[in-house]
């Protein structure tokens, strides 16, 4: 009768975390930019695609022609207290790059990458919505992918609801590297629903480094919500101020649970 109990109490505890109705999907895919969102309290969101990358029309003579294809690009989140979340990411990577009289290929995990995303405040006003994200790249893959040492990312992610259809969602962050200097990266974001069920998006992002030429890029694509906590999503880009990548194709689903 005590055990009875027991679990009968356990379950009432319990139940009520199941319960409770948590707010729409909202995702860091499959745009750059990050949002300002952070997953609900005790919930698992699981966000993952294949982005297809090259230079492939691009690229001059002089220069190789590069592939690459990611698979499994999966970012795993776990909500703490609706106010943070622990995240851990990593992917795998097959590359091809093919010069005049030889190949080369290389194939293997990317670093895996842990950190968290604290939410500092709601929108109010003219005032966005704000959160941080902190992260380190571990040396633990692919020899080829990983980096010598853990490289610390700092990201705060902004957002604005602009109308009941527009929203504004913007980064800006920085990159340590082992081998090389600090990295500026930068993202700006636009978003349109085109129902209440489906969103579409312009971006352009880019990041310049000390040892590095600044870069540009430019993607727009669409989410899909299938379910309330169940998201397909596709999108497309090209470098505007450097070849690699010239171009890429994006997509992938996510979903959270407990719903």
């Amino acid at each position: 009768m005590k055990t009875l109990i027991f679990f009968g109490t356990a379950l009432l505890a319990v139940t009520p975390l199941f319960a409770q109705t948590s707010p729409p999907l909202i995702t860091d895919r499959p745009n750059q930019t990050e949002s300002a969102f952070v997953v609900p309290d005790r919930h698992f969101q699981i966000e993952t695609g294949a982005i297809f990358e090259s230079n492939l029309w691009r690229h001059t003579a002089a220069e190789p022609e590069h592939r690459a294809l990611h698979l499994a690009t999966t970012l795993v989140r776990f909500g703490l207290g609706g106010w943070a979340e622990m995240r851990l990411a990593s992917a795998y990577r097959a590359e091809l790059t093919r010069y005049r009289d030889y190949e080369l290929r290389s194939q293997g995990l990317e670093a895996i990458s842990v950190g968290t995303k604290v939410g500092f405040w709601a929108e109010s006003g003219l005032a966005p919505q704000v959160a941080f994200i902190f992260a380190l790249d571990l040396p633990i893959g692919a020899e080829v992918f990983r980096p010598d040492s853990p490289e610390p990312t700092a990201v705060f992610a902004f957002a604005h609801t602009l109308s009941e259809q527009w929203s504004l969602s913007y980064n800006l962050g920085a990159t340590w590297p082992s081998t090389a200097g600090r990295i500026l990266h930068y993202t700006a974001s636009l978003g349109y629903a085109l129902s209440e069920r489906t969103t579409t998006f312009v971006e352009l992002y880019g990041d310049e480094g000390l040892a590095q030429p600044a870069t540009l890029l430019f993607d727009t694509g669409l989410t899909v919500l299938l379910r309330r906590v169940l998201q397909l999503d596709f999108s497309a880009g090209f470098a505007l101020a450097q070849d690699l990548p010239g171009w890429f194709l994006n997509a992938g689903f996510s979903f959270r649970l407990p719903d």
